[in-house]
C-alpha cells in the first residue's frame, strides 16, 4: 500500500484510498497511467502547434486534454471525442498525422 500511497503523491492524486477500494489495483493504476500517457502527448502536440501558429488546432488538443479528464471512466468512446478524430481523419503529415494517430489511438483503446 505505501508504493501506491507514493506514486499517487508524486502524480496529485489525494484520492488513493477510495479508488483502491472501488478498483483492483492493478486495473486503477492502468486507466492512470493510460490517462497521463494521453494527455501528455496532447500536451505536447499542444505546445508545438501553438508554437507554428496553429490555434484552431492547438485549442482542438486542450479540448481534447479536457474531454479526457471529464470522461476518464466511460467504457465507451464519448461522441465529443469522435466528433475530434473526424477533425484529422484525413491528415498523413507533419504535426497534423501526429494528432490523427493520437485521437485514433485513443478511440481503438
Amino acid at each position: 500500500m505505501a508504493r501506491w500511497v507514493i506514486l499517487a503523491a508524486a502524480l496529485g492524486v489525494v484520492t488513493i484510498l477510495v479508488l483502491s477500494r472501488l478498483l483492483p489495483r492493478e486495473s486503477w493504476f492502468v486507466r492512470l497511467h493510460w490517462l497521463k500517457s494521453k494527455c501528455r502527448r496532447a500536451w505536447e502536440l499542444f505546445r508545438k502547434f501553438r508554437s507554428e501558429g496553429m490555434l484552431y488546432e492547438a485549442e482542438t488538443m486542450l479540448e481534447l486534454i479536457k474531454l479526457l479528464h471529464l470522461h476518464r471512466n466511460s467504457p465507451d468512446v464519448p461522441p465529443e471525442i469522435e466528433r475530434l478524430v473526424r477533425r484529422f481523419i484525413n491528415c498523413r503529415s507533419g504535426l497534423l498525422w501526429k494528432a490523427n494517430q493520437l485521437l485514433q489511438h485513443i478511440e481503438r483503446t
